[in-house]
């Protein structure tokens, strides 16, 4: 969002956020606040809905606090499709996507994902772009599809590195490097993983204040499973050793925990019972593995394929135990994911149905703003903004712009002898006659007031314009006269020239009606200066 417009308060306290997120401090929370009471006093829907996703982000990543999180999530959305903004949309699903993935759900991921790809698309922001491929490659990678998720990963890296003014740039770079490795020790090409092992630590080691101990965290896992495939157990226990002393700080979510989840069947695989216990008994003193279903769930699984290396038929049976009744509430848990998802699909689909009703209304009121009621053509104030843009056009183009101003001769007499009633039905019917004239040649018609009217006509030739002037005075219901002014404007005219030329023109042609009735009520008056 660009903010080079706002107040500079606005712009200082921007700043200050940004520089509070990207160390990952909490006190941005304070930030936003004002952010939020300057967005309200402005009434402004953009910032208020920027300030909420980023009340939603900094909720999520760095408090923790869920609840708070959704209720910013569904302010954010109203907020921005009531200002029809794409590119803060494209932030709040990237959210909802991240939220889902941490749930273990990456089908729902991978459709907030896609639900976003549009609005990604449409704000043409290689930024929002990276932080697409990054995500739906992380998905894959979750999905152990390594191949396509190094794909998506090397992409979002690419632009990562230009963005070095981005708030999160170090983290965002680190983490890029991170999940190229992993995907690499999935596809077993060891050199290659090490090799970006190597430029996430050297990263780490040269702005070691600047990232969030999450990448900290996933770059020890990452450490502690490549030494493991290079058979370098003492290197594997230095990471993880780093791995338990981090756990008391650490907000874990499903995907750290599936991350540990790898790790640790590694070690089952290569009899590194030990340390795979070690790891399983930290574990299970943390909160997450204690109070969160995703957590409990993935630690039973630990639990069993360690027992089954083991061989303890008790521990097996304790092990089975507590798998099967942490899975009978993930299935019951998995339900309530995909129900809440639903609903914040529906908030949108609603939202979105009620501000397209509201922006068809508007319309409607804007044509109606700009139509006369009784012929149905364009008023006044609508000429006026048409005559206008085509007077530009044909000055910037040097082409012809012609002008007609029609009057009803015999309307007065109409309403003497019948009443105004039966003259607007005249003049309604003139105006269809109008209308459907003016469509057929590519003209512009209007009522200018009264029983006067307009025609705009744009890059034609006097005899087009006389020809077409004749057809319309056949099809009229009354007598008509037609003044015209036909020219390629200049720098000393203006468009209110050309009518008044125009009108000129007409009453000549009703004068030379009035004394020969013969005589075509068509003139042109095409006498413009060419010098002040």
């Amino acid at each position: 969002m660009d903010f080079s417009t706002y107040d500079p308060s606005i712009q200082e306290l921007r700043e200050k956020y940004d520089a509070l997120v990207g160390r990952q401090d909490p006190r941005a929370l304070r930030v936003l606040y004002k952010l939020r009471r300057e967005a309200i006093a402005l009434e402004d829907d953009l910032l208020l809905g920027n300030t909420y996703h980023c009340l939603a982000f900094v909720e999520f990543f760095i408090t923790g606090r869920y609840n708070a999180f959704l209720r910013y999530i569904r302010l954010s959305i109203g907020c921005l499709l009531r200002c029809g903004n794409t590119s803060e949309m494209a932030y709040v699903y990237y959210l909802i996507a991240m939220d889902a993935m941490n749930k273990g759900a990456y089908d729902i991921a991978y459709n907030f994902f896609l639900q976003g790809h549009n609005e990604f698309e449409a704000a043409g922001d290689e930024n929002l772009k990276s932080i697409r491929d990054f995500c739906i490659g992380h998905i894959l990678q979750q999905l152990e599809d390594y191949r396509h998720a190094r794909t998506f990963i090397l992409r979002a890296l690419r632009v990562a590195r230009k963005n070095k003014q981005h708030p999160q740039y170090y983290t965002n770079v680190a983490n890029c490097h991170i999940n190229n490795s992993i995907c690499c020790l999935g596809l077993g090409l060891i050199p290659q993983a090490e090799q970006a092992y190597q430029n996430a630590e050297k990263f780490f080691a040269s702005h070691p204040d600047r990232f969030h101990i999450t990448s900290q965290f996933d770059f020890e896992v990452l450490g502690a499973r490549l030494f493991h495939a290079k058979n370098d157990l003492a290197s594997v226990r230095k990471h993880l050793k780093t791995l338990i002393a981090m756990l008391d700080n650490l907000s874990l979510t499903n995907g750290h925990m599936e991350e540990l989840q790898r790790l640790c069947e590694s070690l089952i695989d290569k009899r590194e019972l030990r340390m795979a216990d070690e790891l399983l008994t930290a574990l299970r003193k943390t909160e997450f593995a204690k109070n969160t279903l995703g957590g409990m769930g993935i630690l039973s699984d630990m639990r069993v394929s360690y027992a089954m290396a083991r061989k303890q038929t008790d521990l097996l049976r304790e092990a089975y135990q507590a798998q099967h009744e942490v899975h009978q509430q993930l299935i019951r848990e998995q339900k309530r994911v995909y129900q809440y998802t639903g609903e914040l699909l529906r908030l949108v689909s609603e939202l979105r149905s009620e501000q397209e009703s509201m922006q068809r209304e508007h319309e409607v009121l804007l044509r109606l703003a700009k139509t006369d009621m009784l012929t149905g053509l364009a008023n006044r104030e609508a000429l006026t903004d048409r005559l206008e843009q085509a007077f530009e056009n044909a000055w910037q183009k040097k082409s012809m712009l012609g002008i007609c101003m029609i009057d009803i001769d015999e309307l007065k007499k109409v309403n003497d002898m019948y009443g105004h009633a039966e003259g607007d039905r005249l003049l309604a019917e003139f105006g269809t006659v109008l209308a459907a004239y003016a469509a057929d040649i590519g003209a512009f018609a209007g009522r200018y007031g009264g029983d006067e009217f307009v025609v705009i006509y744009e890059n034609k030739t006097d005899a087009a314009i006389r020809a077409g002037a004749g057809r319309l005075a056949k099809q009229s219901p009354l007598r008509i006269s037609q003044g015209i002014c036909n020219v390629v404007p200049t720098d000393y005219v203006r468009p209110w020239d050309l009518l008044r030329l125009a009108d000129s023109a007409m009453y000549a042609a009703k004068r030379r009606a009035r004394s020969d009735v013969r005589a075509s009520g068509i003139s042109f008056n095409n006498r413009i200066r060419t010098s002040e």
